[in-house]
């Protein structure tokens, strides 16, 4: 219990970790969190070593999405945690954080606006609350797995 405790302040405590690059790029949160350059480094990953992901009946629903079948791109934090990341046909993302039996699931526009959330834990929904802190914790984390990523 406190090892989860632990790992999710963690991710959340990369907020303030932050390099200075990005929060210059983006000091009131109203530019794009990811680079188009970032955005399509991580696509390009993702059409090459994406596997198939069912993301199961229930996250598809909560979320509005039409498929439950999505092309995902995965990768693990320091801790083991598994970050995961979709591009949808509209434009839009979906991340994924998911730490021991929980998974929390952001939904977000083409514009990087959280549009729903859902966390899962033994199969079973509940709310996230404050989705948009756990949103950004995604992007920041994918912005720095892109810079990794040769051009």
């Amino acid at each position: 219990m406190m090892a989860r405790r632990l790992a999710a302040l963690a991710v959340l405590a990369l907020l303030a970790f932050v390099p200075a690059g990005l929060r210059a790029q983006n000091p009131a949160g109203n530019e794009a969190p990811l680079s188009q350059i970032q955005l399509k480094k991580i696509n390009d990953f993702l059409a090459a070593r994406g596997r198939d992901q069912d993301i199961g009946e229930v996250v598809s629903k909560k979320l509005g999405l039409s498929t439950k079948v999505i092309k995902q791109l995965a990768i693990k934090d320091r801790a083991g945690n598994v970050h995961a990341y979709h591009l949808l046909p509209n434009g839009g993302m979906l991340f994924a954080f998911i730490i021991d039996t929980t998974a929390y699931n952001y939904r977000l526009d083409p514009n990087f606006k959280v549009i729903a959330s859902v966390a899962m834990t033994d199969n079973a929904p509940s709310e996230v609350k404050e989705p948009e802190t756990g949103a950004r914790a995604e992007l920041v984390i994918w912005a720095r797995f892109a810079d990794q990523l040769e051009p």
